[in-house]
């Protein structure tokens, strides 16, 4: 009976498990507490000094916020037109990295971007971002801040023909000089100019291929059409001849080629279209857009300088208060 009544050796360790968890959020409940019991007592006892710090870190805050020194993040996507994706990462990397360790970072942008000093010290924060097609239909769908997507991903595909760029900036009024320059220096790359005009020269090419098809595909149409030549025709060689089937198959034949037709037709259209829009080797799709909100906006910085001042108070006066026991430490 005693054997029957006995709990299995799983629920034991289970009801073990629950009981220590159990007490590890009573202990850090309680720790918790006395952490907070105690900040609010020094808090109280050195007030002047916590509340001292605590203005000088929310001044900070509001001095590093000022207008003439806020930042936006600045963003746009940008089309490669037979630029690799990689070619055009490496290129926009380097605006961000020294060339030399005794280059600054302002020189660094003022030898690429061919801009002044002082307009360089108001850049920082080059970053890229790769567009994602989640449909594969040449569509994008989204950018990848994070860069969390793996670029061999079948599923959210890395497109391989866009690339957003992002950099942040002092000065709003001079974004459209900034976004001249960015394209200037791509375009001007060497490398860039020899993949734009094979990029050029293989969309003429497939043009002029379609056109061929297209011709091709008309004349063949007007010959089932009219009957004309029909005896000599490739199409009533590989069907049968008896009339009443050859009719039946004609009619079908008409069909299949009046879809070739208009799907190359489709393919004409967004070939001259692409062309006529490729002017260069990086344009963007739109302008550059700034974001409303500052990064070091008067909001954030002060409530960030009024915890990091509270903080910094509570740490001087604990060391105040434990002084002597600091003193002895060190004598040891």
């Amino acid at each position: 009976m005693q054997d029957e009544n006995r709990i299995p050796a799983e629920e034991r360790d289970f009801f073990y498990l629950c009981e220590r968890i159990g007490d590890f959020c009573k202990a850090f409940g309680r720790g918790v507490a006395a952490a907070f019991a105690y900040v609010m007592r020094i808090s109280y006892r050195h007030w002047a000094l916590v509340l001292l710090i605590v203005l000088l870190g929310v001044g900070a805050g509001l001095y590093y916020s000022r207008r003439e020194n806020r930042k936006y993040k600045v963003e746009a996507v940008a089309l490669l037109n037979g630029v690799s994706l990689d070619k055009a990462v490496q290129l926009y990397s380097a605006l961000q990295n020294d060339l030399t360790d005794q280059l600054s970072k302002e020189q660094n942008l003022v030898n690429l971007l061919k801009i002044s000093e002082q307009e360089a010290k108001k850049l920082s924060k080059f970053k890229y971002f790769y567009v994602i097609d989640v449909l594969k239909d040449g569509t994008p769908d989204y950018i990848d801040y994070k860069n969390s997507t793996d670029k061999t991903d079948t599923l959210y595909a890395t497109m391989s023909d866009r690339v957003a760029l992002q950099f942040r900036t002092k000065d709003l009024e001079n974004v459209p000089n900034i976004e001249k320059a960015i394209l200037n220096y791509f375009n001007s790359q060497p490398a860039c100019m020899q993949a734009f005009n094979s990029f050029r020269e293989n969309l003429n090419n497939e043009k002029n291929l379609c056109k061929d098809q297209i011709e091709k595909l008309q004349a063949l149409s007007a010959e089932l059409y009219s009957g004309e030549n029909v005896k000599n025709s490739v199409i009533k060689q590989i069907i049968t001849k008896q009339e009443g089937d050859y009719k039946e198959m004609q009619g079908v034949q008409v069909q299949i080629i009046g879809k070739d037709l208009q799907w190359h037709f489709d393919w004409l259209t967004k070939i001259e279209k692409k062309i006529a829009n490729c002017s260069a080797p990086v344009q963007l799709v739109d302008h550059f857009v700034i974001q409303s909100k500052a990064i070091n906006g008067r909001i954030k910085c002060t409530v960030v300088g009024l915890i990091l001042g509270w903080l910094l108070g509570i740490i001087i006066a604990t060391i105040i208060e434990k002084r002597k026991n600091i003193v002895a430490w060190l004598k040891g």
